[in-house]
């Protein structure tokens, strides 16, 4: 699991944190420190394959660029989401500055409080306008947009259902296809599991729950998010 220090810690403290610690992935959070193991496999596996499926559909002028890599939110918080859609002209530096085209995390037995919660709140403040989750383990993706400083839920694919967006570009996928081993497969077929069965879907309520500035009751709103069906 993730473990937090509590304190009023920076980025100099950051950077000594992980020189120490190089087996760990180490954050810091409106002056917290965030550790969490090295992501393992299936996480991996992944990121890899939402990599190529992104680089095939971006625009000339984007690139999509993997973890780690710091994006410097501000003087206490610095992240690393798993995948980062930036603009091209960003060839340089040793971390991003300004916010990225879209953020996405790849859940994590030990990230999941960190990246439903906790990272949501800062993405939000700091203007990344769209912001992704996957869950590898049951395979779906849900969708969040930027209104005002909170996230509000959008889509939520699962299985062999098809993800597809127009925003922030066009791309389409079947989440169960991240982790398929198979080289290929058809369109068609029979269904491996459904959003229902992870827990990025556990309501049918259909009043949206905004994410931004929650605190105590912030894990508590995640699991009432809406599931609503892709157009």
């Amino acid at each position: 699991m993730s473990i937090t220090e509590v304190g009023i810690y920076t980025v100099e403290d950051l950077h000594a944190y992980r020189e120490q610690r190089e087996d760990m992935t180490v954050q810091l959070i409106d002056g917290e420190l965030i550790w969490s193991p090295s992501p393992g496999v299936a996480h991996q596996v992944v990121s890899g394959e939402l990599v190529f499926l992104l680089s095939a559909a971006l625009p000339p002028d984007l690139r999509v660029l993997a973890a780690p890599l710091d994006l410097r939110v501000g003087e206490r918080t610095v992240v690393q989401p798993d995948l980062m859609v930036v603009p091209r002209s960003l060839v340089e530096g040793s971390e991003v500055e300004d916010p990225p085209v879209l953020a996405v995390e790849i859940l994590s037995p030990s990230s999941r409080r960190t990246d439903l919660v906790r990272k949501p709140e800062v993405l939000g403040r700091f203007g990344v306008e769209h912001y992704w989750v996957v869950d590898p383990l049951h395979p779906a993706i849900r969708v969040f947009r930027l209104v005002g400083e909170t996230y509000q839920s959008g889509q939520v694919v699962g299985g062999d259902d098809l993800f597809e967006t127009k925003v922030p570009f066009s791309v389409r996928f079947r989440p169960a296809d991240l982790g398929d081993p198979a080289i290929a497969r058809p369109a068609t077929g029979g269904r491996r599991g459904s959003v229902a069965d992870g827990w990025l879907s556990h309501s049918t309520t259909h009043s949206p729950v905004r994410w931004g500035r929650c605190s105590a009751g912030a894990w508590r709103c995640t699991r009432s998010l809406t599931a609503t069906t892709a157009h």
